[in-house]
């Protein structure tokens, strides 16, 4: 890792809002300046998702896709919340550090394994400007590491690559490096608690059946997007897992937590939509959890259809995702979708267990997009397709 000096610290200042690649070409030959306009390129493509982290100056990135593959400080607060407080954690996949760095702000220590020398090199000096003293960065490989560990953790925690030696990506645990399912039993002999962060595309069921002692699952996202699974593991565990839908905003912080028994024992309530009900679409969270017959029980409301997950009430009701106000309905025939035409002209468009999707919806209706009314084009009661115009509450 090439030192900086007060001097180049200043100059990154000085040219933090300047053309990256115009700097490259004027800076090709200086080494010294060419990993500054690194942290200058880094810092601005990271400005919103490290604004925790990046609050310290002189935080450093041992490369462009180290920053890119870390995971944001929103994310890496809620690893941490899992951490037991007071307890020594191993971290197998340490990378820019930002989950050894928020777990060590809880933990009474944190040990992290990083095979890259540069990175883990970089990972050392950054624990030491975020004044992190508890933290020891170890450049070896995790798997190596483990199989010789003599000491026990309380926890720990691992985040398996999700890219394939051709750049591919992989979903799986099993296809992941390392991969957990073959390590399980060994990582259980040095911790009695594991947390896996994993792919959003995981099959939840799937790594149930995998994997041994799960005792939670979180599926966690924001309001736009689920972002990953996390599995808890726990030592001698027998019992049903618990399955959270867990959503993070600037201004939202929802859980929703269920059983798959508790799912599958839930008759929900049916009916279809009227004109001034109340209709809500689960966060993306809630819809890769998977509670979709439960919820209508939980948060009375009525679910539009047994394959439609969309629900509705008379009146506003706490739900774990977006809300709206049901302003007209339409049939899927000639008649109303010409009606349609002549009273909006602007809205965007969402498609619910429907024969069209939103693209081809879209073209049929001549719609202009206006982030204003949304129409939902959904089935009811089995066969049923229907239009539902409705603008956000």
């Amino acid at each position: 890792m090439i030192e900086f000096d007060n001097d180049t610290w200043l100059w990154i200042d000085r040219h933090s809002l300047d053309d990256v690649s115009r700097l490259r070409l004027s800076s090709s030959a200086d080494a010294l300046k060419s990993e500054a306009i690194t942290q200058i390129e880094c810092r601005r493509k990271n400005a919103k998702k490290l604004s925790e982290t990046l609050a310290y100056k002189y935080f450093r990135f041992p490369s462009t896709l180290s920053a890119e593959q870390s995971t944001s400080d929103t994310l890496a607060d809620f690893h941490a919340s899992l951490v037991p407080d007071g307890s020594s954690v191993l971290d197998m996949t340490c990378g820019l550090g930002i989950d050894t760095f928020h777990i060590a702000r809880k933990a009474k220590s944190v040990t992290a394994c990083e095979m890259n020398s540069e990175i883990a090199l970089t990972a050392q000096y950054n624990s030491r400007i975020l004044q992190l003293n508890n933290v020891e960065i170890k450049c070896c490989d995790s798997i190596e590491y483990i199989t010789h560990a003599q000491d026990n953790y309380d926890c720990i925690f691992i985040d398996p690559a999700r890219r394939g030696i051709r750049g591919q990506r992989l979903f799986a645990l099993s296809d992941c490096l390392p991969d957990v399912t073959t390590i399980l039993s060994r990582l259980f002999t040095l911790a009695p608690k594991i947390i896996i962060k994993a792919s959003p595309m995981l099959d939840i069921t799937h790594t149930i059946s995998e994997l041994s002692c799960v005792k939670e699952i979180y599926a966690v996202g924001n309001t736009t997007e689920c972002k990953e699974i996390v599995v808890v593991c726990e030592r001698n565990y027998d019992s049903s897992p618990i399955i959270s839908a867990v959503t993070i905003n600037d201004k939202i912080n929802d859980s929703y937590s269920f059983t798959r028994k508790q799912e599958l024992d839930a008759i929900p309530i049916l009916s279809n939509p009227e004109i001034g009900h109340i209709l809500y679409e689960p966060y993306p969270a809630v819809m890769k959890a998977g509670p979709f017959k439960l919820l209508s029980i939980d948060t009375n409301t009525a679910k539009l259809d047994a394959h439609t997950h969309l629900y509705v009430s008379e009146r506003r009701q706490k739900f774990p995702g977006r809300a709206h106000e049901i302003i007209d309905l339409f049939s899927f025939n000639k008649a109303d979708i010409k009606r349609l035409s002549t009273d909006y002209s602007s809205y965007d468009i969402s498609v619910r267990n429907f024969p069209l999707k939103a693209p081809e919806l879209s073209k049929k209706l001549k719609q202009k997009s206006s982030g204003a009314l949304r129409l939902f084009a959904v089935t009811l009661n089995g066969n049923q397709h229907v239009l539902i115009m409705t603008r956000p509450v």
